[in-house]
């Protein structure tokens, strides 16, 4: 369904949902919504969102704006995006639009205010339709509905909470599937000279995006580290041995990146092992074999040659998705040189985080580890939910992983350079871990910060 036909859905839905309120509103002998129907020019349009986003009991504001324009001195539009930033500051503000120039330059005005905006595909459909969802302290709800026709408005005012929901709903599906600006913006620098290409090359062409855009110093801030990471750290390999805390890291680290607005997936190879083992238990092929079951919906595997199908199988999705999202990959393996060697291509475009904990506290925290998967039926289909604290057997303790240590890497000609350690060896609720993490983070941004100043400079 293309977004043209998801809102006209939902303007169906509204006026169904209306119709039965205004009913009821009217029964009660209370204030019925407004309808604003009627043809206007855009600059009264404007004059009407401007008026309604300078209330000051609002606290919330989503809006879909697939024809945002920049200010460009006019002066209704300079004071809506100064509401805006009002809103945001007493609550919170995100926009959707769509991926062109003109958009983009519109939302960079935003993002410089703090404000939250992503970016929709072109082919989501038709740039006639847009909303504004009002919210207020009191909890009252209001949208403006404008489909743009020509060179004519034609919004509708709707008041009440129980048909702004629909539009809400909406908003949240449409917010999930769209892509934070700042790495639209680092995807069009990316796009200019190709992933492969030098750093210089990179912020060359950022440079160029930032003049094209008018990004200003705020917005390059924002932008640098989605660049950063998409250019030189879109994969991310946490490794240790069992109860070291990779799962514990990788949450904090993903927690760190959203606070930057760079959007990760994070990936293990247990669900792959696990699948492999379930083929093997049902006899589904002979491809499967050396996996022993154990109480719980556990298993150990006969050595590490038994899991490599399900690493490869994890690794062949992270090149096939390596530019559209930061990817957290956990593994555990003894020998980590050779479990990386599917990964060569991609060498300098990986970092590898190796979290270490002493033997003693690995243990404790692996006998506090016993989540069963959870089975459920859905129609023909069998589900099966695992969790990160799933039981390792001390089988698999005494023969998979018993030793471990980073000195392969840190020995290794080929990843001594991509290896960043962590010692995960105190329960103080991650602020040591959380420390370290934002020191790797400065990291992998420090050269591409560095050349801001130059950035800044317009050719």
């Amino acid at each position: 369904m293309t977004w043209h036909e998801w809102i006209l859905s939902i303007v169906a839905g509204v006026l169904v949902t209306a119709i039965g309120w205004v009913a009821g509103q009217a029964w009660n002998g209370r204030h019925i919504p407004e309808m604003l129907g009627r043809s206007m020019r855009r600059d009264a349009y404007l004059q009407e969102v401007l008026q309604e986003s300078q209330r000051a009991d609002l606290s919330t504001l989503d809006v879909i704006a697939p024809r945002l324009h920049p200010a460009a001195g006019m002066e209704v539009m300079t004071k809506i995006q100064a509401a805006w930033e009002a809103i945001n500051g007493r609550g919170r503000v995100q926009v959707i639009t769509l991926d062109t120039d003109e958009c983009l330059q519109g939302s960079a005005e935003l993002l410089k205010d703090g404000i939250e905006v992503r970016v929709a595909g072109r082919q989501l459909g038709a740039d006639s339709m847009s909303y504004h969802v009002f919210g207020s302290v009191d909890i009252s709800q209001t949208v403006i509905l404008n489909h743009r026709s020509g060179n004519r408005d034609q919004p509708v005012r709707i008041v009440g909470a129980p048909p702004a929901q629909l539009f809400r709903d909406h908003f949240d599906a449409a917010w999930h599937s769209a892509v934070p600006l700042e790495s639209v913006i680092a995807e069009k620098t990316l796009a200019l000279v190709g992933r492969r290409a030098s750093k210089r090359e990179v912020l060359d062409a950022f440079r160029d995006v930032r003049s094209l855009l008018k990004l200003d110093a705020r917005c390059v801030d924002r932008v640098l580290p989605h660049l950063a990471f998409r250019h030189s750290c879109p994969v991310i390999l946490l490794v240790g041995l069992p109860g070291a805390g990779k799962s514990f890291v990788r949450r904090r680290l993903a927690a760190i990146l959203r606070e930057k607005r760079i959007e990760s997936r994070s990936l293990s190879d247990y669900p792959f092992a696990y699948r492999d083992f379930l083929s093997s238990q049902i006899l589904l092929d002979r491809q499967n074999e050396g996996f022993e079951p154990y109480l719980g919906g556990a298993f150990t595997a006969a050595n590490e040659t038994t899991l490599e199908a399900a690493l490869l199988a994890m690794f062949q999705i992270v090149n096939a998705n390596i530019g559209s999202t930061v990817n957290l990959v956990e593994f555990a393996r003894m020998d980590n040189v050779a479990a990386l060697q599917s990964m060569l291509e991609i060498r300098d475009r990986c970092w590898i985080i190796y979290v270490d904990a002493p033997a003693k506290l690995r243990v404790a925290r692996l006998s506090r580890r016993a989540q069963p998967p959870i089975l459920s039926i859905d129609g023909n289909h069998l589900k099966l939910a695992l969790s990160d604290d799933h039981l390792l057997p001390s089988g698999a303790e005494r023969t998979l992983y018993h030793s471990g240590s980073v000195d392969p890497l840190l020995n290794s000609r080929i990843w001594r350079e991509r290896v960043f350690q962590i010692a995960n060896d105190v329960d103080d609720r991650g602020r040591r871990v959380d420390s370290v993490l934002r020191d790797f983070v400065d990291g992998v941004t420090a050269d591409y910060q560095l050349a801001k100043a130059d950035l800044l400079l317009t050719r």
